[in-house]
């Protein structure tokens, strides 16, 4: 081993101890120091060794790996370690040291079977990534600015201008059909997006057009007016579509994004119960960064340990929520037995009246499955993101579709990470039609244009 070698093992050694002292010195609010368990401390440090270790290890500036990692160390390790250390229990479900220890050494193997399989899945060496650039026609930009406002106005006249803003009322209701509800409203609200990528990778320059595009999307998707994760995925996937070039292969920008997730983002949860006089009179506590996570935004952790109850109380579901997830087309009124959501399932069988709730993807396969659905997710998992990864960072010949899409599928990982698997599953489909209309576009253009031209008499 050279000394630059031993120089960046031994740096991210002392980073890795740092932030584990860090956050468990930082957070002692009200600690229970009576019903802590050592060994349940050690397997929470565990995944925050391996999750730091896996986001340093990754050369690439950005990647849905890195995603995958940044997820585990806050849903899997930060907010569960503080709700652990705090006794604090969402949706009034209390876990025990057993239920901790159980639900950590789950979340450590399915650590490992990713790891291992990440690895494996193509050995090739991840390059610098090329510039994508798209050349469009004056019609097309214009047929896109004008569906892009037709988009803004059809969500207008069916909710109301005011009602963009608000969760209960941005729900375009055209048909007595939920399904198609929804997934009429989120193409409303994507196809801007894909007026922006468009548009934006023909010039590269933020001009009145693309500026006009990007007031569109931040109406149709405004952070009051949709889920948290879905307006992740649009505002992290237009923020690297125009800053990747910025963003250096360093590990300044992954000392960031995790100081903005464990620090930034608990501050500004405080913002909901507090006004900005507040904080300058009294400051910042660490009251007021624990109250984030100590709360059911974050109950990913709580529902594998309560998945875990599930399943030593009613056995395996053998298959049947995937089934439910693969046929999400088919309407609920002709398919009476549909399986609900896996999170509501859990929720329902364990006496919670509130159900809509999320179903990591790890549960999602030990509910299935058991260990070996644990295993076959995780290998899916890593396979997926392994082959994307490579595919958008490496110097050859990258599919057009996989530049476009890859950016946004950034904050789909965290989606898909905190579940549950059934709605992330119907998102990630609307976010795709614009993308798969594209494609059979350009299959029709080509066919024409391969097609050999009749010599005439």
């Amino acid at each position: 081993m050279n000394i630059g070698l031993k120089k960046a093992y031994i740096s991210k050694s002392i980073i890795l101890i740092v932030f584990v002292v860090v956050i468990i010195n930082i957070f002692q609010l009200e600690i229970n120091k009576n019903g802590i368990d050592i060994l349940v401390l050690l397997t929470f440090i565990l995944i925050c060794i391996i999750s730091i270790y896996n986001i340093f290890k990754d050369k690439t500036p950005y990647s849905l790996n890195k995603a995958f990692w940044y997820y585990n160390l806050i849903f899997n390790f930060v907010a569960p370690l503080i709700q652990y250390l705090t006794d604090y229990h969402e949706w009034g479900y209390r876990l025990n040291n057993n239920d901790y220890l159980n639900t950590n050494m789950l979340i450590i193997f399915s650590l490992i079977v990713y790891v291992f399989f990440y690895r494996r899945a193509n050995k090739e060496r991840i390059e610098k990534q090329e510039e994508l650039h798209f050349e469009i026609s004056k019609f097309i930009k214009v047929f896109l600015i004008i569906l892009s406002i037709m988009c803004l106005v059809i969500a207008i006249r069916n909710v109301g201008f005011s009602n963009l803003f608000s969760r209960s009322e941005n729900n375009y209701s055209i048909s007595e059909d939920g399904m198609f509800n929804t997934i009429f409203t989120h193409i409303i609200k994507c196809i801007p997006v894909y007026a922006f990528i468009l548009i934006y990778l023909n010039n590269k320059k933020l001009n009145i057009i693309n500026i006009l595009l990007i007031l569109i999307i931040i109406v149709l998707n405004f952070p009051t007016s949709t889920t948290r994760f879905w307006m992740g995925a649009i505002y992290i996937g237009i923020f690297l579509l125009i800053f990747n070039k910025n963003i250096k292969n360093n590990r300044r920008f992954d000392l960031l994004i995790i100081f903005a997730f464990t620090i930034v983002f608990s501050i500004m949860y405080s913002f909901k119960f507090h006004n900005i006089d507040y904080f300058i009179k009294n400051g910042i506590e660490v009251k007021d960064l624990t109250e984030s996570y100590n709360s059911v935004d974050y109950d990913a952790y709580s529902i594998i340990a309560r998945g875990l109850k599930y399943v030593e109380n009613n056995d395996y579901v053998y298959g049947k929520q995937i089934i439910g997830t693969i046929f999400f087309m088919i309407p609920r009124s002709i398919w009476n037995s549909k399986p609900n959501p896996t999170g509501e399932l859990i929720a329902s069988a364990q006496g919670q009246d509130y159900t809509n709730i999320s179903c990591p993807y790890i549960i999602e396969g030990y509910i299935n499955f058991g260990m070996l659905g644990v295993i076959i997710f995780q290998i899916v998992l890593a396979m997926i993101f392994r082959r994307l990864d490579k595919e958008y960072w490496n110097n050859s010949k990258c599919n057009k579709y996989i530049k476009i899409i890859y950016p946004f599928l950034m904050g789909f990982v965290f989606y898909l990470q905190r579940g549950a698997l059934h709605p992330v599953v119907i998102y990630l489909f609307c976010f795709c039609i614009p993308l798969i209309v594209m494609y059979f576009i350009d299959k029709l253009k080509k066919i024409n244009n391969d097609r050999p031209i009749e010599k005439r008499d």
